[in-house]
C-alpha cells in the first residue's frame, strides 16, 4: 500500500464496507476517514447497530432515534466515532475525523 504524502490525510468516503481490516489499513496508513456506510451485527462497532424495521407502523415509532459511541481506550479503534441516526432506514456514520456528529431533524 502506498502511504499518501502526508500524514493524517482525511478521506471521506460514502457507502463503506467497513470491515475490521479496512480499518486498520487506513490506520497504518496514517489516514483519517469518515463515511456513511453500512453496518451488520460483526462490524466494528454493533453497540450503535439499528435494525431496519419493516413494519411501517413501527418504523414510524423508531424515527429520529440515534445512538453513538466513540471509543477512546479501545486499542483496536483508537479515537472512532459511530453515530447511527434512523431516518427511512438507518444512517450510520463512521469517524476518525470528527470528534462529534450532529443532526437536524
Amino acid at each position: 500500500m502506498l502511504k499518501l504524502p502526508n500524514h493524517w490525510t482525511n478521506a471521506y468516503m460514502d457507502n463503506l464496507f467497513i470491515l475490521r481490516k479496512i480499518y486498520t489499513a487506513l490506520y497504518m496508513a496514517e489516514t483519517l476517514f469518515h463515511g456513511v456506510c453500512w453496518l451488520n451485527n460483526t462490524s466494528i462497532l454493533p453497540e450503535v447497530v439499528q435494525s431496519n424495521e419493516q413494519n411501517p407502523s413501527l418504523a414510524d415509532k423508531v424515527q429520529g432515534q440515534i445512538q453513538a459511541v466513540i471509543s477512546t481506550d479501545d486499542d483496536n479503534y483508537p479515537n472512532l466515532l459511530a453515530t447511527s441516526l434512523y431516518d427511512q432506514k438507518p444512517v450510520t456514520v463512521l469517524s476518525t475525523v470528527k470528534t462529534r456528529n450532529e443532526y437536524f431533524l
